[in-house]
């Protein structure tokens, strides 16, 4: 009797075991989320890949052959990676893709919702639960990240568009995914989404997994608009509407009740924000999208994290893209449409390099504008190096001391259309002026859409599929 009270015990022990969460569940070697991981910093610390030639591109298998959503980002964990697209055979259905990122072997596909609005929103992967979550149409979906199989789906409120979901690595027993809806143009406010993840336990968390465990108005429109996660806290920005201007929030990510906002910070502009923000240190950033014409006609905001404080405003081009950080301090913001029929936007797809404090040091497009007639303003057919843009997010590589940054280029909307895949890929090195003859490091033509970085290869996608590209074995030694 003795020996089966201990054989119960055990295995009662070894089940409540299995069910326990790491305390955090985080890798700096792969991307998780939308910018690498539930902070958006898109920055890693490893060698430099070599551009010349990929070491595979992917469009999918003898069965299907696959078009990948053209600015949505890829995100990879330890040994597959995950891409929306959908089949050219089946457009009307989007599908949840998984690579092998050795060999860019298809594995599987999962169907989605169909995203509208040609959303963007990029996955994000639980490594704890071993998940992929998307959020598309009205709904946030998870998916086995080995299997593809569903486990379960949550409908919102109203449709996700370029949204990305953001899941908490460190609650324990409680981890939290936040999304918010797409509310732009409507009379109603956009809303902050918190949905469980973890398996329901009657006292440590009474959720079933998908279950929502509140929703809250953030007094504004919402499109775009990624959460991001950090030590507990939750940050969100809103665009602009009815008079109010973009508003950047933090909420307890841990709460159960619908929060209030630890603080609520506007925009000092009329202006709102379409993208999320990054956290870095003690501070968190955005950057807005004006719709009037000039290339300098946004901003772009530090605030402290504890208090919401405005640390310091700087004008920037146009973004739907989340700042990146440098480890200086120093803050980049890829920005600004793509010419062709849309030059009476004013601006142009760039790259801007801030200060610690905020001063712009080089805009690329300003940089390198070639003033043909004089005049002092950019005109239609005057060559400029196009790299970065509002939809594109770029990965900053630090190594060596030196500041690295793989960088795409949107395509012409003339010829390719509004929302076409990146048609190259540049390595920058930001350290240097854009005039500089070293500033381009190493180029690319065919691909660059939102890149990823895991186990030190980089992926992006292209017209042709997804492409991976390796160190050389000259950088390897």
């Amino acid at each position: 009797m003795i020996r089966l009270l201990t054989i119960l015990m055990l295995t009662l022990a070894s089940a409540a075991h299995a069910q326990q969460r790491p305390t955090a569940l985080v890798s700096t070697s792969l991307w998780t989320h939308f910018g690498g991981n539930p902070a958006h910093g898109s920055c890693v610390r490893t060698q430099p890949v070599d551009l010349s030639t990929p070491i595979w591109v992917s469009d999918g298998d003898t069965s299907s052959q696959l078009a990948f959503l053209p600015q949505s980002g890829i995100v990879a964990n330890q040994s597959n990676l995950y891409a929306l697209g959908y089949d050219l055979n089946n457009p009307s259905t989007d599908l949840l893709a998984c690579f092998d990122q050795t060999t860019g072997s298809l594995l599987w596909t999962a169907p989605v919702p169909f995203g509208i609005l040609d959303s963007w929103s990029t996955p994000a992967i639980d490594l704890a639960s071993n998940t992929v979550f998307v959020a598309s149409g009205t709904f946030i979906t998870a998916i086995d990240a080995s299997t593809g199989n569903q486990r379960w789906q949550t409908p919102l409120d109203k449709p996700v568009v370029n949204a990305s979901p953001v899941v908490t690595p460190d609650l324990r027993f409680a981890d939290r995914l936040f999304i918010t809806d797409y509310s732009f143009g409507s009379s109603t406010p956009g809303s902050l989404y918190c949905i469980n993840i973890d398996p329901y336990h009657p006292t440590r968390n009474p959720y079933l997994p998908g279950q929502r465990v509140w929703s809250v108005s953030l007094g504004g429109s919402t499109s775009g608009n990624t959460p991001a996660y950090a030590r507990g806290k939750v940050f969100v920005s809103t665009a602009s509407s009815a008079g109010t201007n973009g508003l950047v929030h933090r909420f307890d990510a841990r709460t159960t009740q619908a929060p209030t906002p630890d603080w609520t910070t506007p925009n000092p502009f009329p202006i709102g924000f379409f993208s999320g923000v990054t956290l870095a240190g003690n501070s968190v950033y955005a950057a807005s999208y004006n719709f009037t014409s000039g290339h300098h006609n946004s901003n772009t905001l530090r605030l402290n994290a504890n208090t919401g404080e405005i640390i310091w405003s700087s004008p920037s081009n146009r973004t739907d893209i989340s700042p990146i950080v440098l480890d200086d301090g120093r803050v980049l913001v890829s920005a600004g449409p793509p010419t062709g029929g849309f030059t009476f936007f004013g601006s142009r797809p760039s790259l801007a390099l801030y200060t610690n404090a905020g001063d712009l040091q080089w805009d690329t497009a300003i940089e390198t504008h070639s003033d043909s007639n004089s005049n002092g303003t950019w005109e239609p057919g005057e060559p400029y190096l196009s790299v970065g843009g509002w939809t594109h997010l770029p990965v900053l590589i630090e190594h060596n001391n030196q500041h690295l940054l793989y960088a795409g280029t949107l395509a012409d909307p003339d010829s390719n259309g509004f929302y076409a895949p990146c048609a190259d890929l540049r390595l920058l090195n930001i350290d240097l002026l854009p005039t500089d003859p070293s500033f381009i490091v190493d180029h690319f033509q065919g691909a660059g859409s939102t890149p990823a970085i895991a186990n030190g290869r980089l992926f992006t996608t292209g017209t042709s599929g997804i492409h991976a590209f390796a160190p050389s074995p000259l950088r390897s030694r």
